[in-house]
């Protein structure tokens, strides 16, 4: 069977051209289209070939002396029966040069110009019972054609001609008004509006559907596209205002690094009486005793005890001080000073840490974005202690978290009754 409605008709009239001097060709796609074509190039060339294809060839012929009708022979032709069968061989002539060779071995029994036009009829467009079953699937198509949501004017009326013109070659007519009714219903909702107002201010009963799709494309352009537009900027100022909310809660949070990593400084100078004093409170959570911690543990292993370099990496952010450490800062700026800039630089740095590390723990989030800071105080330091400060990537940070997870997760709990503990009698204010 011919492929009768497809997206590529376009394409294939203008690869093929436009000749008034030659049949159009036909090679197995586009049935309809190409018989619609082939019956004007016929007609326009000699009417009376068209009435051969149709109806078959005229012979030449004599009626005897008992009246019968019987062929001429060649030697009786006079000059209009030449005509006539000159007529005929045109008639085939057209046909087997306008059909591929493919097309040609199907009707190559043929003897006369009809035969060969019924043979493509069939075999294109099937017998009457074939084509009764492509009429009902042509007109299911129309009945539940619909606009597609953020189509074009033009692709809707691209996609339902293609359907139109396919009943057409079945001999299925649509009158003006039907085809302006079922485009109307086939709006979709931001179209409604439109569609209301051109069934109360138009008559459709004399509105032509070329005239509806005008009616149409001036819409498109002067309602729907100004609206995308308007969208676009509304989104846009959105993002902006998002950005901006973004931006501020950076820096609320940079205050509360500010602010933590002054406590852990402070936690340098806690008295060893108070340590004392506080270790009577503390329970191993290894052997379930008072008075050490996990890893001051007797019963721990000696490999499982936590390393020099891991105390190290601990104090590593609570000795930086932002205010008085002048020897660590010095060469920063040149003058002996860390810098505003480079301070909001390293603060922003350590957000993006904390944050992530948090992300990485499933710490509960507040609605505003923030972390508990009971929570935040139970982080490995070391993580974040042993990235450079320097480095600036995100990518840098999260490759820390994972290589340094598996110890981690050990030593989240003591760490963070050794920060409690040292910042006992600090107040911390988000």
């Amino acid at each position: 069977m011919a492929n009768n409605g497809g997206s590529n008709l376009v394409a294939y009239t203008l690869i093929e051209g436009q000749s008034i001097n030659r049949p159009p060709f036909f090679n197995g796609k586009y049935y309809n289209y190409w018989k619609e074509r082939m019956k004007i190039f016929v007609q326009s060339m000699d009417y009376n070939i068209w009435k051969i294809i149709m109806n078959g060839p005229q012979t030449p012929t004599k009626i005897g002396v008992d009246g019968v009708v019987t062929p001429k022979t060649e030697t009786e032709w006079n000059e209009d029966d030449k005509k006539k069968v000159e007529l005929n061989a045109k008639a085939l002539n057209l046909l087997n040069c306008a059909i591929s060779f493919e097309e040609y071995r199907k009707i190559s029994i043929s003897k006369t110009a009809k035969e060969i036009w019924d043979k493509l009829q069939v075999t294109h467009d099937g017998t009457p019972r074939v084509k009764e079953m492509r009429i009902d699937m042509l007109n299911k198509e129309y009945e539940i054609f619909f606009m597609k949501e953020g189509e074009s004017i033009d692709d809707m009326f691209e996609r339902f001609s293609i359907i139109i013109y396919n009943l057409d070659a079945m001999e299925i007519i649509h009158s003006e008004q039907v085809l302006v009714r079922k485009v109307l219903r086939s709006l979709t909702k931001e179209w409604k509006t439109k569609a209301t107002n051109i069934s109360k201010s138009s008559n459709l009963s004399q509105m032509t559907y070329d005239e509806l799709r005008e009616k149409l494309l001036a819409y498109e352009i002067t309602h729907i596209k100004n609206d995308t537009k308007k969208k676009g900027v509304t989104l846009k100022s959105c993002t902006e205002s998002l950005d901006d909310e973004s931006s501020y809660s950076d820096d609320e949070f940079v205050f509360f690094v500010r602010k933590m990593m002054r406590l852990k400084e402070r936690s340098k100078g806690s008295s060893s009486k108070e340590s004392k004093k506080d270790l009577s409170k503390v329970i191993c959570h290894n052997c379930g005793k008072a008075e050490h911690y996990k890893y001051d543990c007797p019963k721990l292993k000696k490999e499982d005890k936590l390393p020099k370099d891991k105390k190290k990496g601990l104090k590593a952010i609570a000795s930086f001080d932002m205010r008085n450490d002048r020897e660590r800062t010095r060469g920063c700026d040149g003058g002996g000073n860390f810098g505003k800039d480079k301070i909001d630089a390293l603060c922003r740095l350590l957000t993006r840490i904390l944050r992530h590390m948090a992300s990485e723990l499933n710490l509960d989030m507040r609605s505003d974005g923030y972390v508990k800071v009971n929570d935040l105080l139970k982080l490995n330091m070391k993580t974040f202690a042993n990235i450079p400060l320097r480095s600036h990537n995100i990518d840098d940070v999260r490759e820390a978290v994972r290589k340094d997870n598996k110890q981690r997760f050990s030593l989240i709990e003591e760490n963070g009754e050794l920060l409690i503990r040292a910042n006992q009698g600090h107040t911390i204010t988000v």
